[in-house]
Order: structure tokens, then C-alpha cells, then sequence
């Protein structure tokens, strides 16, 4: 079992610089939440990065946070099980304002419901991620 600290604490979140604190602070009891509900997969970590945070697992990040959204990894193995549980992609956009679409969906609102279907979701992306690192 994984327990997670329920209070926020910078040096469990690498990348939180004195710049990034407020940033971290406006999301932190979000970040702890996720990482909460992660942790049925076993010991996962946030680092952050472009004011988010990438959700790792070992050395595979399977998961990021945005804006205060979780997204999860996903590939065409899985894209169609996202796709019916009508999650949407991660978009930002580019440089020149074009839209820029990335391999992360919304983590469909029924892993947040039981830790079963939280470790069914984090699976699919873990073995998504996984792949893309081969």
C-alpha cells in the first residue's frame, strides 16, 4: 500500500522552484488529490514542468496535470476506450497560436469514482506510456 501525504510539501514535487510556488500552491490540494488516486498503481511522483506536472511511475510519465485537469497517456491501443467514455485530448496551442493536440486525454470522470477503475485507467496509460518509450 502507498500512503500520500495529505499536506503539501515542495520537496515531493520536483521542479517547484521559488517561481513555481505560488504556482504549485494554487494547485497543490488538486496535485495531492491526483496523486492520491494514482497511487493504486504503486509510487508515483509529479515533476514540474511548463506549469504543469508530468505523473510518473519509475521513469515513465503516464499522466500529466494542466490547468487542473489529469490527463492520461494514450495511444491506439487505448484511444478507443477513452473515445467511449468521452474523454477529450489535451490541446494547447503552439507558438503561432496553431492548436497542438497531444497523446493525453481527460481522465474519464469513473476513475476518479473507485480505486478499481482509477487503477483501470492508470493501467491503460501506463502500458501506453510504456510503449512510447520502447
Amino acid at each position: 500500500m502507498v500512503s500520500v501525504c495529505r499536506e503539501f510539501h515542495p520537496y515531493l514535487v520536483e521542479g517547484v522552484g521559488r517561481a513555481n510556488l505560488i504556482r504549485a500552491d494554487m494547485t497543490e490540494s488538486f496535485l495531492v488529490f491526483c496523486l492520491d488516486v494514482l497511487s493504486v498503481v504503486g509510487s508515483v511522483l509529479a515533476r514540474g514542468m511548463f506549469g504543469g506536472h508530468g505523473i510518473y511511475l519509475g521513469e515513465v510519465m503516464f499522466a500529466l496535470i494542466a490547468n487542473d485537469v489529469l490527463y492520461l497517456k494514450v495511444d491506439k491501443e487505448n484511444r478507443t476506450a477513452f473515445q467511449e467514455a468521452e474523454s477529450e485530448p489535451f490541446i494547447y496551442h503552439g507558438k503561432q497560436g496553431q492548436p497542438v493536440t497531444m497523446s493525453y486525454w481527460k481522465m474519464p470522470l469513473e476513475g476518479f469514482e473507485s480505486p478499481e477503475q482509477a487503477k483501470h485507467w492508470a493501467g491503460l496509460a501506463i502500458n501506453a506510456a510504456q510503449h512510447a518509450k520502447r
